[in-house]
């Protein structure tokens, strides 16, 4: 897991190194060979292995399948996908890159947020959870003779079940 996002971090830059290679000239596996040599791993390896993968006998199409079934993110099967139907349909490979690392940066901003929110609303709910009790302890402590039916009636009991289920 702590791979796989170390690469989905690095593919950013990747893409864009790739892109500015491409516009020197250079063949799409010769810059992915630039980004081996010029990167760290994770991201260096996965692709030093699909160059290897080309070179004894694979397709590229085939190669970078291989790669994705290894690695299984999401953002490397959407840059795969993109490379894949832009050698198809004949498209601007650089800046297709460019465009897939601007999409894929979006995306981790804003998976980012949905997580700072997410944590925020399991703590408010932690809060609210725990108020009734921590509320119910202090009325005991200030005068337990107010709260004593809630255990010495049936009603009570019943009342007490309600808030345990409302709790749940």
């Amino acid at each position: 897991r702590q791979r796989r996002s170390d690469m989905e971090e690095q593919l950013p830059d990747a893409l864009i190194s790739m892109s500015n290679s491409l516009r020197a000239g250079l063949t799409l596996p010769q810059s992915m060979g630039i980004l081996v040599d010029n990167t760290a791993p994770p991201i260096s390896e996965e692709f030093g292995l699909l160059l290897k993968e080309h070179r004894l006998g694979l397709t590229l199409d085939e190669a970078m399948t291989n790669m994705s079934e290894r690695v299984m993110s999401k953002n490397l099967d959407l840059v795969i996908t993109s490379i894949q139907v832009a050698r198809i349909a004949g498209g601007n490979l650089p800046q297709v890159f460019e465009d897939t690392a601007t999409a894929i940066r979006e995306i981790s901003r804003l998976e980012a947020k949905i997580q700072t929110m997410t944590a925020q609303g399991k703590l408010q709910a932690f809060v609210l959870g725990g108020l009734p009790p921590l509320m119910a302890v202090l009325i005991y402590k200030v005068d337990p003779k107010m709260i004593a039916p809630l255990w010495e009636d049936p009603i009570g009991w019943i009342v007490l079940f309600f808030i345990a289920v409302m709790e749940i």
